[in-house]
């Protein structure tokens, strides 16, 4: 929907580097599935929490992940990248997330799977970090 200031059209990666010394990327793995997602859902995703609009269902997905990870025992900031990780692959955004821990050579894909009811609780869930 625009071009960036070099004149591409194309973004494959963001790097964000958090206040603790991680370094995290958004990498677009299926430009294809990105854009499908992005064009299918673009009134969904939120400018004013930096993730998704308020009541709408990946609002709700993260969330309730988010909870359910602390709730078993993960940090906050941990339960936040696995939430995330979540909601990008169960909605097929073509989108991966990893992070590369400070003082680690090599990012890790981050991946969370989890079981969410009719409620909007999730029952279960298991998150990795892989190479």
């Amino acid at each position: 929907e625009g071009r960036f200031q070099n004149g591409c059209n194309a973004l494959n990666e963001s790097y964000v580097v958090a206040h603790g010394g991680a370094t995290y990327v958004l990498s677009i793995t299926d430009p294809e599935a990105a854009q499908s997602f992005y064009s299918q859902n673009k009134t969904n995703l939120g400018t004013e929490n930096g993730m998704f609009k308020e009541g709408t269902a990946f609002f709700k997905e993260y969330f309730a992940m988010q909870q359910y990870l602390k709730d078993i025992g993960f940090s906050a900031a941990d339960a936040h990248d696995a939430a995330m990780a979540y909601v990008l692959d169960k909605n097929k955004t073509g989108v991966t997330l990893m992070k590369k821990e400070k003082g680690d050579d090599e990012f890790k894909t981050m991946k969370t799977k989890g079981t969410m009811n009719s409620d909007e609780k999730v029952t279960d869930a298991t998150s990795t970090k892989c190479k």
